[in-house]
């Protein structure tokens, strides 16, 4: 429930929800703010569609998010399985490739052209590679594309610094309940 959303607020606790520790908060960047970010040197951008590209994006995003680089474990533990997705613009799909060939970030708008904004999600960095500025330039790179086909506004759900030091600001709070079992 939004923080700030009294009679939701009222209505759950009326009806017995108590919070719990999970929340979740959404902030918003406006496109034209956004400050654009270089690559460091040897690295481009590609696009990367996960219907296509299926391990490769699958084993980006077991790095980024921190399961190991095993690769051994990877493929004992993943179903390599295109990710098709209706609303996915390949455009907007992006990662960072080394001099080397090796994706190093992963980035990911979703744009519909009957809005003005666009949803970042998900965003992650292989750890050999953080600390490096990449993410912060495929993200700048995505917003610029998306920006290119109509988006103004970004929005990510998550209240980490990083997105603040691109220009993004917290714009709402939502924490989660559940039934309160003596209800």
């Amino acid at each position: 429930i939004n923080d700030n959303s009294k009679g939701e607020l009222e209505a759950a606790a009326k009806s017995g929800f108590i919070p719990i520790d999970q929340s979740e908060t959404v902030m918003c960047a406006e496109l034209d703010k956004i400050v654009p970010a270089e690559l460091p040197e040897g690295f481009h951008f590609e696009e990367l569609d996960p219907a296509v590209s299926a391990y490769d994006f699958q084993w980006l995003l077991w790095q980024g998010f921190d399961h190991g680089t095993d690769r051994s474990e990877f493929e004992s533990s993943e179903r390599i399985i295109p990710q098709v997705r209706v609303h996915l613009d390949p455009y907007l799909s992006l990662t960072a490739v080394s001099s080397t060939g090796e994706k190093a970030a992963y980035c990911c708008l979703w744009y519909s052209g009957k809005t003005d904004y666009v949803y970042l999600e998900p965003l992650c960095t292989v750890p050999s590679f953080r600390g490096m500025g990449i993410a912060r330039a495929l993200v700048c790179e995505a917003l610029h594309r998306a920006g290119t086909l109509g988006a103004g506004r970004a929005y990510v759900i998550s209240d980490m610094s990083f997105y603040e030091k691109l220009g993004f600001k917290k714009e709402q709070h939502f924490t989660f309940y559940r039934k309160n079992k003596r209800s």
